[in-house]
C-alpha cells in the first residue's frame, strides 16, 4: 500500500535550490521539534496570521517541546508579487506551489505522513490504520480510505478512549508494542455533521476535510508506547445498513492485516510474523458500520470483553 503527496500545482518538477536561497529571510513563526514516528522535523513559516489557522491544527499535536531539533525544515514562503503566494519547502526542494492556506496546510500533512511512512518502514510494521486506547486495552482499526476508520476512532475518542493515531499504526517488530503517531484526525466532509464541535472557525470554500487535534473531542493523546493490539476491527461503512460486527478467523485476521501493511514485501517476513503474533493475542471482527453510535458500542463490547478475560488471566 503506497501512500501519495498531492502533485505540485505549478506543474513544474519541483526544483532543488541552494541552502543561499533561505538566508536571509525572515520566519514570523517556527514549530520547534517536531515527530511523526522515526521522521523528525520542524516547521518554520515567513507569514503567521494568514496561515495560523490552518497550519497549527496540523503542527500542534506532532511537536516536542524541551528536545532539540532534527531531521527535515518545512518552509512555507510568501510570495506576495506572485499570483500563486504561496511556497512549500522540505529541506532545499520546493514540494509545491498554492494559493490557498489550505493547500498549504493540505500538502504540508500529506508530506509528513509519507515521511513518516518512508522514514519508520525499516524498523516498524506500519499498518494503514487508525488505533485508540482505553483501560490499558489498544483497539486498532485497519482499513483502506473511505471505509470509516477515522470516523470511527473520532467516535472513540469522544467516548473517552485514548489517541494513537487515524493514519498509521507503527508495531514494534520486537514486542509488538505501537509508537503513538498522533497527527490531527483528517474529518471528511461527509462525517462533519457527526463532530459539530470540531468544526473550524472558518471553512473555506471547496474544503474536504478539516484537521481536528485529538483534543478537539476531549481526548488525551497517547505519548509513549502503547501495548500490542488486543481488538482489531475491519471498518467498512455501509451507509442505509444496520450496524454487524462478526468475528473473524485468525487466518482470516493475518491475511486482512497483511494486506492492510505498507509496503509489505519489502519486509515480508519480519512483517508477516509480526501479523501473526497480533492475530493470536487479539480478538479479530470485520465491523459493517450503518451507525457511529452503533459502531461505537460494538467496539465496547469487543473491549469489554478483551478486559474481562485479561483479569480473568
Amino acid at each position: 500500500m503506497t501512500l501519495l503527496a498531492p502533485a505540485p500545482t505549478d506543474r513544474e518538477t519541483p526544483p532543488l535550490v541552494d541552502t543561499e536561497f533561505f538566508v536571509g529571510r525572515s520566519w514570523a513563526w517556527k514549530s520547534g521539534p517536531c515527530a511523526a514516528v522515526s521522521h523528525r522535523f520542524a516547521v518554520e513559516c515567513e507569514v503567521w496570521d494568514a496561515l495560523s489557522h490552518v497550519l497549527e491544527p496540523v503542527v500542534r499535536p506532532l511537536r516536542l517541546p524541551g528536545q532539540r531539533a532534527s531531521g527535515s525544515v518545512y518552509r512555507v514562503l510568501a510570495r506576495a508579487d506572485h499570483e500563486v503566494p504561496y511556497a512549500l519547502y522540505r529541506d532545499q526542494r520546493r514540494i509545491t506551489l498554492a494559493t490557498r492556506p489550505e493547500a498549504v496546510a493540505h500538502a504540508l500533512a500529506a508530506q509528513i505522513n509519507r515521511q513518516a511512512i518512508e522514514s519508520s518502514i525499516d524498523d516498524h510494521v506500519l499498518l494503514h490504520a487508525a488505533a485508540a486506547t482505553r483501560a490499558g486495552i489498544t483497539v486498532i482499526l485497519p482499513a483502506e480510505q473511505e471505509r470509516g476508520k477515522t470516523t470511527t476512532v473520532a467516535g472513540l475518542l469522544r467516548e473517552g478512549y485514548g489517541y494513537v493515531t487515524d493514519e498509521a499504526v507503527a508495531l514494534d517488530p520486537s514486542s509488538g508494542r505501537i509508537e503513538p503517531f498522533p497527527k490531527a484526525l483528517s474529518i471528511d466532509r461527509g462525517a462533519w455533521p457527526l463532530f459539530p464541535e470540531c468544526r473550524p472557525q472558518s471553512v473555506a470554500t471547496g474544503t474536504r476535510q478539516w484537521n481536528v487535534p485529538a483534543d478537539r473531542l476531549g481526548a488525551v493523546t497517547e505519548r509513549g508506547s502503547v501495548g500490542p493490539p488486543r481488538v482489531v476491527v475491519f471498518p467498512m461503512y455501509a451507509p442505509g445498513n444496520s450496524t454487524r460486527c462478526t468475528l473473524m478467523s485468525r487466518g482470516e485476521g493475518v491475511r486482512e492485516l497483511a494486506q492492510a501493511t505498507f509496503h509489505f514485501p519489502r519486509h515480508a517476513t519480519r512483517n508477516l510474523r509480526t501479523l501473526a503474533a497480533v492475530a493470536a493475542a487479539a480478538t479479530i471482527a470485520q465491523l459493517r458500520i450503518g451507525s457511529l453510535e452503533d459502531a461505537v458500542e460494538a467496539i465496547e463490547m469487543l473491549v469489554s470483553q478483551q478486559i474481562v478475560e485479561e483479569l480473568c488471566g
